[in-house]
């Protein structure tokens, strides 16, 4: 019997084009050509998106404010009965008023490094990266969308959440409701480089970060990439949320291929302008074997709490040859005895 699995949200790469050159970015491969899809595919993979119920979709890229009809396709997804996000690095709408990019996305979000301007530039390898994100992202506070900051967390950046966070609400005096907060992947500019994986000595004081500042600013933060349940005090694992990428969040390129992970560069599950996207999503193998556990080691798939945090980051278990999330290398010795959790 084939077991069901609605789509919440699906993430939309539009574009291969950005202005930005992060050293770990999970979506760029140096060797292709920088281009837009047309505006024709895209809407004929709304439309597919639409069909397959899917609540929300997220437009990313590359770049995807650099689109020239980025704007309109939000106000044709939207028109289609779905909410609508969009996350740049840049927020430059060239073309469009604010009034019309409020109006095509319920969500607008920009990626933040630092708190301050000249590593945040530096990171990005553009000169002015910092200013014009914040810059733009307040210029939205005044419309009724949700803003947003995302934050990588990485060996070099993780002990500045909180003073980021700050720096943004307090100094920049942007509106933002939410932080996302995700953790590095081994993909992209970032393959076989383990300097971007998130220590385990790093992980108290990131909760304690996010617990302080939810306090202080009321606002959501969110963990988009799950940490194990096994390295987290006990006292943070109400923070936890398992990994969504194959159960209810979908990842499509430009072309409309289907990936089991946001930052998995491998497209390979089927293409949903030939087949319809809940067909794939509840009959491919790839995505059986993920949600059977099968990319995790043993001890986690046996572990009372699996389905709290289905074993942390899959991706890196997988690209790791199934051995687990890098997290859980240098366990805790409290939280070893995975069938007690």
């Amino acid at each position: 019997m084939i077991t069901h699995y609605p789509i919440k949200t699906v993430v939309l790469h539009i574009t291969t084009c950005c202005s930005h050159e992060c050293p770990f970015c999970y979506f760029v491969n140096d060797s292709i050509l920088r281009t837009h899809q047309k505006h024709s595919v895209l809407e004929k993979i709304i439309v597919e998106i639409a069909a397959a119920g899917a609540k929300e979709i997220l437009f990313v890229g590359g770049d995807p404010a650099s689109h020239p009809d980025v704007v309109e396709l939000g106000v044709y997804a939207k028109s289609l009965g779905i909410k609508t996000a969009i996350l740049s690095n840049t927020l430059h709408f060239q073309g469009n008023s604010k009034e019309q990019v409020a109006f095509a996305f319920d969500t607008i979000e920009t990626t933040i490094h630092a708190p301050y301007p000249d590593i945040h530039n530096l990171i990005c390898n553009k000169d002015g990266a910092f200013e014009l994100a914040i810059s733009n992202l307040k210029s939205f506070q005044d419309y009724k969308v949700s803003l947003g900051v995302v934050y990588n967390l990485a060996p070099n950046t993780y002990a500045a959440l909180s003073e980021t966070i700050n720096r943004v609400i307090e100094l920049d005096k942007v509106g933002i409701d939410h932080v996302i907060l995700q953790r590095l992947a081994p993909v992209g500019r970032a393959y076989k480089k383990s300097n971007w994986h998130l220590p385990i000595n790093a992980i108290d004081s990131v909760f304690e970060q996010v617990e302080s500042s939810i306090e202080k600013f009321e606002i959501d933060i969110i963990f988009e990439d799950t940490f194990p349940l096994c390295v987290t005090p006990e006292r943070f694992r109400h923070y936890i949320s398992p990994c969504s990428w194959g159960y209810d969040s979908c990842s499509l390129d430009m072309h409309g291929n289907v990936s089991r992970c946001c930052t998995d560069p491998r497209y390979e599950l089927g293409n949903i302008l030939e087949t319809p996207l809940l067909k794939l999503w509840n009959t491919n193998p790839f995505l059986h074997d993920k949600r059977c556990a099968k990319l995790v080691p043993y001890k986690c798939r046996t572990c009372k709490q699996y389905e709290h945090c289905r074993g942390g980051c899959v991706l890196a278990s997988e690209m790791n040859g199934c051995q687990g999330d890098p997290l859980l290398f240098n366990n805790r010795e409290e939280t070893t005895s995975y069938a007690n959790l």
